[in-house]
């Protein structure tokens, strides 16, 4: 009878630590599994993020995607120029995309000035040929003597109505609007930039980013400023200088236009 007992006990025994083992297997194989499901979740929200960021600019000729993610000021100029520029200009002589060649609007050596000789003028030196609307228009500067001088961009035929990008050499700048009674929008205000090489002489790079309405300013390769107008969104591009009192040269070279 003893043995009997002894044997049935044995086997209870056997039976609550099979049940013990089962339970502890059970809650071994669950972790595990919401272990497993954490970590594909994870590597897949990473591999989304990494396709996101890793997905490159178009380089087609003449043509540059700006991503809609959001970037820095900087990071829009460098995606912006990566491409092939669709104008590419050297401003050596006339061409095919038909400079204003007269007084005030010259091919001289291997670059192109905008004289002024006369005091409260403007010297504006379009290219005919040209319309954009989204682009990124950067040219290299002097000024040899006198005011001021820049970039002109989605003027009409008549060029009566434009945005201007003007650079001074005692370093400030501005974004403007004109239209065809004179009226000035004063898109940025007169601001000042370390970015800017100051005196007379001094080579800068002035890149402009139009993109509907959204407008950046770049010199040097540097952000200087932006500005939000629905005034003008399509057409020439141009160089101008201003007198600012006083005869004024401004030498321009190596215009490039990449679209957007």
């Amino acid at each position: 009878m003893s043995q009997q007992s002894s044997s049935q006990h044995q086997s209870s025994q056997q039976q609550s630590n099979s049940s013990k083992t089962a339970i502890t297997v059970a809650l071994i194989t669950a972790a595990a599994t919401v272990i497993a499901a954490l970590v594909t979740g994870i590597f897949l929200l990473a591999s989304k993020g990494a396709t996101t960021s890793q997905t490159p600019p178009s380089s087609q000729a003449g043509v540059t995607t700006i991503s809609s993610t959001p970037q820095s000021m900087q990071s829009i100029y460098e995606q912006a120029i990566s491409g092939l520029p669709i104008l590419n200009d050297p401003l050596t002589g006339q061409d095919a995309n038909n400079w204003d060649a007269d007084y005030n609007c010259e091919f001289t050596g291997i670059a192109y000035h905008a004289i002024i000789q006369r005091t409260t003028y403007l010297a504006l030196c379009f290219a005919h040929a040209t319309n954009f609307s989204n682009f990124a228009f950067q040219v290299q500067m002097t000024i040899i003597k006198g005011g001021a001088g820049g970039l002109i961009f989605r003027a009409n035929t008549s060029g009566s109505e434009m945005y201007r990008f003007e650079v001074e050499p005692d370093g400030h700048y501005e974004l403007i609007s004109t239209d065809a009674s004179n009226s000035v929008g004063r898109l940025t205000g007169t601001q000042y930039s370390t970015a800017i090489k100051t005196g007379l002489n001094q080579f800068n790079i002035l890149t402009v980013i139009a993109r509907e309405n959204h407008i950046y300013l770049y010199i040097n390769g540097q952000y200087v400023n932006d500005a939000v107008d629905t005034t003008y969104s399509i057409g020439r591009i141009g160089l101008f200088a201003w007198d600012n009192g006083q005869p004024t040269e401004v030498v321009f070279s190596n215009a490039e236009v990449w679209r957007l």
